[in-house]
């Protein structure tokens, strides 16, 4: 009806490696997919932040091009397409600057900006000659009343 000590223990020391090699096996493997999981989602979400401080610093060519069909996809394409948007939008304004600096500046009537409390912020070169001054400093009126 006895059994020697050894067999119990050598059957707890059996039961307490069966554990130690499921944990090992159960864990390693959990925190490899852990990893995984994070890098897969924190990455794209690290990318996604620095094109938008890019952008944000005036870099109007930052785009993301994550290409997935998950919510980081569609914030990534979304945060491109609004970096298209106000791209074209900046470069239709200078476009249309740039046209209104060439028709003003080959106009021959006196064109004067003003802002609202009537300081002069430009002067078309037809302006500059009828006051007299010289084409090479027109900053000396800028600002002026």
């Amino acid at each position: 009806m006895a059994d020697p000590q050894t067999a119990g223990d050598q059957a707890r020391d059996a039961l307490w490696q069966g554990i130690a090699l499921t944990l090992v096996l159960v864990t390693l493997p959990a925190a490899a997919l852990g990893v995984w999981v994070a890098r897969s989602v924190a990455g794209p979400l690290s990318h996604l932040g620095a094109v938008a401080r890019r952008f944000g610093e005036g870099d109007l060519n930052a785009r993301s091009n994550i290409r997935s069909s998950d919510e980081i996809g569609k914030l990534s394409q979304q945060l491109d397409s609004t970096s298209d948007l106000r791209s074209d939008l900046i470069r239709e304004r200078t476009e249309q600057r740039n046209s209104m600096a060439a028709v003003l500046e080959h106009m021959h009537d006196g064109i004067i900006l003003t802002d609202g409390e009537g300081r002069i912020e430009s002067m078309n070169p037809a302006a500059l000659l009828l006051f007299g001054i010289s084409t090479g400093s027109p900053e000396a009126v800028l600002g002026r009343s």
